[in-house]
């Protein structure tokens, strides 16, 4: 009982719940004579027609020939460009369309001429694009992309999530406003961003949640006349979210929300996570602007990582050199004496706790406590488990608990086998406490 309900958000299907914002229309339309397959159920608000008198009806009887011009031209350019999503303004109608293998979706949003010219103009793809973080490392980047979000949004706290490789979720930066309580460096489960829903943060990049405590508008009918299916809403900006996730915002004091995601490699490697304290609205016009832009934090995170990395490999390199040139030095002595004479400058290679050299069944190590007959366990227990003649862990205690009793409990383990299976170079890190701040309240019940 208690793992369904804890398991239960694992299998919502989010990405077809049928719910839009009700601040927001929806219509989805046949792919050419754009009649009406489906409409958000506040329709009325916009049409001064009921879902019953709209659907599987033209748009044209409701629309006016200029704005069918302007949907038909943004479609055919979608087509033509092969895009996903493009937008439209006309008549006080601000109208965001993307196409689906057998249908238009057209979400809109209300708004005046007055409106659309007081609408902040400074959030701008080209603002952020000029300014200059080439000099600043990845944290100091992190920072400055919390801080110009939380200027531009007004939101009330601003956090920059990054996750491990469980999907385990860091709050590494934050900024606030009027707001007392700090999530910063606390720990968020996986459990509370499940699959499915980093699955939709990688395909849409930008999601808001206006109001958490409003009703949504229901899609009708639920079931596309169309594809005979649910919407696929993975992809719409005004789609409502899951009423767990409402739930968990509320319990956390949240109002309102809006998410970026930050993708390196096709992975979500974070989120930068707006909250606010009250109902905060965003107009339509500026949710593609912040997609952009969170393609944009990605590309400077991501140029970040490659420079750690290509710093890591470039001293990786040196130390190699250096461990060639030393080795060299004492050629003419055995391998395994003269492996001896840099055996710290070798394991210093890759800033590990220990490290063996097995060669033709003679052993070097500075494995403190450990016996040769320990350590020849220890190899034929690995052996298995090379892969192209490589094994890493960071989790060796757990995948082999019959090591945890060693006199140095062993956190990580990096092996390779060289020389046709005659050499093995063993490098060990200890396990090291952690100590992790979960969000959220530890001493809470669960109540059934």
């Amino acid at each position: 009982m208690v793992q369904n309900l804890l398991t239960s958000c694992d299998d919502e299907p989010i990405h077809i719940l049928s719910n839009i914002q009700s601040r927001f229309f929806l219509l989805t339309l046949a792919p050419d004579v754009f009649d009406v397959w489906q409409c958000s159920e506040n329709i009325f608000e916009l049409l001064g027609a009921s879902p019953e008198q709209i659907l599987m009806r033209p748009l044209e009887r409701w629309m006016g020939g200029a704005y069918m011009d302007a949907l038909g031209t943004t479609v055919e350019r979608l087509r033509q460009e092969r895009r996903i999503r493009d937008n439209f303004y006309i008549d006080g109608l601000f109208c965001v369309v993307h196409l689906q293998e057998q249908c238009i979706v057209v979400e809109i949003e209300q708004c005046g001429s007055s409106q659309m010219q007081t609408m902040r103009n400074d959030i701008t793809l080209s603002t952020f694009m000029a300014e200059e973080t080439t000099y600043m490392n990845l944290p100091h980047l992190l920072d400055h992309i919390a801080s110009r979000v939380l200027e531009q949004t007004g939101y009330a706290r601003v956090m920059i999530y990054q996750f491990d490789s469980d999907y385990n979720g860091t709050v590494v930066v934050e900024k606030t406003i009027r707001l007392k309580e700090s999530f910063l460096h606390h720990r968020f489960p996986a459990s509370d961003i499940p699959a499915q829903a980093r699955a939709l943060y990688l395909k849409n990049r930008f999601r808001v949640i206006e109001d958490v405590n409003a009703a949504a508008a229901a899609l009708l009918p639920s079931t596309n006349p169309g594809t005979l299916a649910p919407l696929d809403m993975s992809h719409c900006y005004t789609r409502s979210v899951s009423s767990i996730h409402l739930e968990y915002l509320r319990n956390m004091k949240v109002g309102a929300s809006m998410s970026l995601s930050l993708i390196v490699n096709e992975r979500l490697w974070g989120l930068v996570v707006c909250h606010h304290d009250r109902p905060r609205r965003i107009p339509l016009k500026q949710f593609e602007t912040w997609h952009q832009l969170s393609m944009l934090f990605s590309i400077q995170i991501a140029h970040k990582l490659e420079l750690i990395h290509y710093e890591k490999l470039s001293y990786l390199k040196l130390r190699r050199e250096l461990l060639i040139e030393s080795l060299r030095r004492y050629q003419d002595l055995p391998f395994v004496e003269a492996f001896g004479k840099v055996f710290d400058l070798y394991r210093k290679t890759l800033d590990c706790d220990a490290a063996l050299l097995w060669y033709r069944g003679h052993l070097l190590h500075d494995m403190s406590g450990w016996s040769d007959t320990s350590i020849h366990v220890l190899l034929e227990t690995l052996t298995p488990h090379l892969h192209d003649r490589i094994y890493l862990s960071s989790t060796f205690g757990i995948d082999f608990p019959q090591f945890h009793d060693a006199a140095t409990a062993i956190g990580g383990v990096a092996t390779v086998e060289l020389a046709a299976g005659q050499m093995r170079l063993l490098f060990l890190r200890f396990e090291q406490i952690d100590t992790i701040e979960w969000a959220g309240e530890p001493k809470k019940e669960l109540v059934l």
